[in-house]
């Protein structure tokens, strides 16, 4: 099968643990990548929040060029355009897309954002927790803050595409209005539905709705606390799914497992090795072989070849 996956924290847990592509420590270990036909991922920096935002900048550099370093050493791609996405997956090698989560990293400096396109960074979610420079997660209260609003516009002229997740509703609404005005596709990279399971993180149907409108994209995540507020199994993932897919259609819905990112795990989603399993448990949902190819790899496809230039 071909899967390409909206949301991964692989690249700080190489720098963390100081691993390389093969530790069994990740849940994207590369003894995994050769089960399938074709592999792409959205690669997140997301800075530990006991860092400062000057300290997170700072930090994503450190990040990047160890996680490039890895790639390069087992034949990956880092993908900055099309062409480069193409080639990749045509050669059957692993193909990696730069994203920030958090872009407090910013640090009030508006030029930063320039500086992460030009390091290959082509999708940002503007928040993960608290309230920050750029505006309020989904713990607070409110939108964006002024310098969060010329973030998102800078993002539009740049061309980097913009997630929702962690936002809170009125930062969402704000992400997705912008986003409308540079005609970018939106994403909830990895976000489950609230109407399955009202966690305040979760994504509500009205944004869900939105996002399709933008012809954006929704990837549900594996994090337990999100599928069902207890522990979770592959069949609670299933749920989410079937929700987006039945409310906006499966050409708005994908994988964003949150991988290398999230300490707990749902039973028997531990790992990339467990795609396939779940790629089952929605053909036993009823969802048809082009359906599935849709949501575990050519919706995402479409999306990133979109936001490429």
């Amino acid at each position: 099968m071909k899967y390409f996956d909206l949301h991964a924290d692989t690249p700080l847990a190489i720098h963390a643990f100081d691993v390389t592509f093969d530790s069994d420590k990740l849940n994207l270990c590369s003894k995994y990548f050769a089960s399938f036909e074709s592999f792409a991922q959205f690669a997140a920096f997301c800075p530990p929040h006991e860092l400062s935002d000057s300290e997170s900048y700072d930090r994503f550099f450190k990040v990047r060029e160890r996680f490039l370093g890895e790639c390069e050493k087992k034949g990956f791609s880092v993908c900055t355009s099309r062409s480069s996405l193409k080639e990749s997956l045509d050669s059957g090698r692993p193909a990696f897309i730069l994203t920030v989560e958090d872009a407090r990293l910013l640090d009030s400096d508006i030029s930063k954002l320039d500086v992460l396109y030009s390091s290959g960074v082509r999708l940002i979610t503007p928040l993960w927790g608290g309230r920050t420079v750029i505006g309020s997660s989904f713990e607070c209260d409110g939108g964006l803050t002024d310098f969060g609003k010329d973030v998102l516009r800078r993002c539009g002229e740049l061309g980097i595409a913009t997630d929702v997740s962690h936002a809170s509703p009125s930062s969402a609404d704000e992400i997705i209005d912008t986003a409308r005005e540079y005609n970018m596709p939106v994403v909830a990279s990895h976000s489950c539905a609230y109407s399955v399971n009202s966690h305040p993180r979760n994504l509500r149907e009205s944004h869900l709705r939105r996002i399709a409108e933008t012809d954006g994209l929704v990837g549900v995540n594996f994090y337990p606390p999100h599928l069902n507020g207890e522990s979770a199994n592959i069949s609670d993932v299933a749920g989410h799914i079937d929700y987006y897919v039945n409310c906006v259609g499966e050409d708005h819905v994908a994988i964003g497992s949150d991988f290398d990112g999230m300490g707990i795990y749902t039973f028997g989603l531990e790992n990339l090795g467990c795609i396939p399993s779940l790629r089952e448990k929605l053909k036993d949902h009823g969802y048809s072989e082009a359906a599935l190819d849709k949501i575990f790899f050519s919706n995402a496809l479409s999306f990133a070849e979109r936001i490429l230039k």
